[in-house]
């Protein structure tokens, strides 16, 4: 009786380090991208890379439809895809993003947006860029609505 004790205490106590380590890793999204940046690129090949890169995919998704910047067909899409991803594919899909769509995020907006805005806002624009037959013109528009103001 007191193994089994010991062992759905241990359970616990690990669920709850989980948890909480899982909702750190999350809150990570809200960071300014430099921020994130480097704590992306520092951390170790990992389970913790892996849940990084699909937290910044899923969160970038959320503020995207909150925001209205994407078609709600691409969102389903997009969901559907990040939620599939095992954590290999998601370190691989968010260094293809980082390598290919930031620079030509760079040469679209202010480098103020990108060194401000949280890596969530800065990886949405990202998914515009990478949507678009017209990189510039879609997240010209994007910034031409109302909430594009709120940056989050």
């Amino acid at each position: 009786m007191e193994i089994l004790v010991i062992v759905i205490a241990v359970v616990i106590i690990f669920f709850v380090y989980q948890t909480k380590k899982t909702v750190s890793i999350n809150k990570t999204s809200f960071s300014p991208f430099p921020i994130w940046l480097k704590k992306y690129i520092y951390t170790p090949y990992s389970i913790d890379k892996a849940t990084i890169a699909k937290s910044v995919m899923l969160q970038a998704l959320v503020i995207s439809k909150e925001l209205g910047a994407i078609k709600s067909e691409h969102h389903q899409e997009l969901s559907l895809l990040f939620n599939s991803f095992q954590a290999e594919e998601s370190i691989k899909f968010v260094n293809g993003y980082i390598e290919e769509f930031l620079p030509r995020l760079e040469g679209v907006v202010n480098q103020h947006i990108i060194e401000t805005s949280s890596a969530r806002y800065v990886f949405m624009l990202m998914i515009i860029a990478a949507i678009s037959l017209n990189p510039r013109g879609s997240i010209s528009d994007f910034f031409e609505k109302p909430q594009s103001n709120r940056r989050i």
